[in-house]
């Protein structure tokens, strides 16, 4: 099951932590063949790290990445 992971290092509203330590428990509790996971924390953003995600201006292709997952 891939899981990609956005968060902005300076959230006020929900530390960095709720995304981080969830996906660490994932990685931890997860057979690593079966779980593709990835985190990218932006720097300098805060409770708003969807924009730049969705609208692909940080350079991430989240679209081609979700379409080239298939459930098996």
């Amino acid at each position: 099951m891939p899981i990609w992971s956005f968060h902005g290092d300076q959230d006020l509203t929900i530390s960095v932590d709720g995304t981080l330590v969830p996906m660490n428990n994932l990685e931890q509790c997860s057979d690593s063949a079966a779980v593709q996971l990835q985190t990218t924390i932006y720097p300098g953003v805060g409770h708003d790290s969807w924009t730049a995600t969705y609208d692909l201006s940080a350079g991430h292709d989240i679209y081609a990445w979700m379409l080239g997952h298939r459930n098996k």
